[in-house]
């Protein structure tokens, strides 16, 4: 049947005659065969429309990026057996989006509608686009749908929409400040430190916590703080005790998920001298009232002593004045005889 057959019944003779002149009788016989079409040769409604639809997709990278460019690769198939399908024009939207900065994709380079000449019956055609990303797109798939508008070989118009679902991700940024720990301590000996920790990332970030590990005890050894919102601050402190001399190592291990449920670790390295407390050899630990720094000390000569010679002097000095006076007596009693 012809694809720009009438509906309607439509009369077919068979006709059987002897073959090489023979003599023989000719029989024949009428049939009617009902062609099921539109007054104007094209298909019912609902019947034997040619279909245009997505055979395949695909993007590169798989995982879209927030912020990045990527490639759109999408297959169409005409469906239908017999019938071609010409001046396809299709359009792509998607819905989602963000106040600040617009829809989601945005192509590159080009708009949004594509054309496509013609596909031949049970044939493909590819397209494909370059799009940006939104940097602040959500962590999720977003729906795309693609409307199509096209004619068959008869001229009919049609119109269709297909839909496809492209996975973005926004890469999370968690960041914890400088650790700032003393170079040399001593076993026990408590050491305290805190820092800060940023969800610098334009999407939230679940789960975080953190934990303590090394040649160190920790108060507290780990934590829990839950979800981060994106710009988020938290400030954190904790002590370290050294419990082995040497160089002691540890590390601050803090953990997260992203929304696409991967766990992510960022860990901050420690090392510090530790060394243990030292005594004098002569110390006397077992008296309890003994001091540090009061041990014996070696005994020196008095007379090499300074105290020697400044007990000399006073001596000398104390003679000298006591015959001062005598002598000076002395000459007063005899003034007063002279009299």
């Amino acid at each position: 049947v012809r694809p720009d057959a009438a509906r309607g019944g439509v009369p077919i003779t068979i006709k059987v005659e002897p073959v090489d002149g023979l003599d023989g009788t000719v029989i024949s016989q009428a049939i009617s065969l009902f062609v099921d079409a539109d007054e104007s040769g094209g298909a019912e409604p609902g019947k034997s429309v040619p279909k245009l639809i997505i055979q395949s997709y695909s993007s590169d990278p798989t995982l879209v990026n927030a912020g990045e460019n990527f490639n759109l690769t999408m297959r169409f198939l005409n469906t239908h057996s017999v019938r071609e399908i010409r001046n396809i024009k299709g359009s792509f939207s998607v819905t989602a989006g963000s106040n600040e900065s617009g829809n989601v994709f945005t192509p590159v380079g080009s708009s949004n509608t594509f054309y496509i000449e013609k596909i031949s019956p049970r044939n493909t055609a590819e397209w494909n686009v370059t799009l940006y990303t939104i940097p602040d797109a959500k962590s999720k798939t977003y729906t795309v749908t693609i409307s199509f508008e096209y004619e068959d070989d008869l001229g009919n118009s049609y119109t269709s929409s297909e839909i496809i679902g492209i996975p973005v991700y926004q890469p999370s940024r968690f960041e914890v400040s400088e650790i700032s720990l003393p170079s040399d301590t001593y076993i026990g000996n408590p050491i305290y430190t805190g820092f800060e920790m940023y969800n610098l990332g334009k999407t939230e970030i679940y789960n975080v916590k953190l934990r303590v590990e090394g040649d160190f005890e920790a108060q507290p050894k780990s934590s829990y703080f839950g979800n981060f919102e994106s710009g988020r601050v938290e400030y954190f402190e904790l002590n370290l005790i050294p419990i082995m001399p040497g160089l002691g190592t540890g590390r601050i291990i803090f953990e997260y998920e992203d929304a696409s449920g991967d766990i992510h670790e960022v860990v901050k390295e420690f090392s510090m001298n530790v060394m243990e407390m030292d005594f004098p050899v002569d110390f006397p630990i077992d008296d309890p009232g003994m001091k540090p720094g009061f041990e014996d000390q070696p005994q020196k000569s008095f007379f090499k002593s300074v105290w020697f010679y400044v007990i000399i002097g006073a001596v000398v000095v104390a003679v000298v004045v006591v015959i001062i006076i005598v002598v000076s007596r002395k000459r007063k009693k005899n003034k007063e005889f002279d009299f």
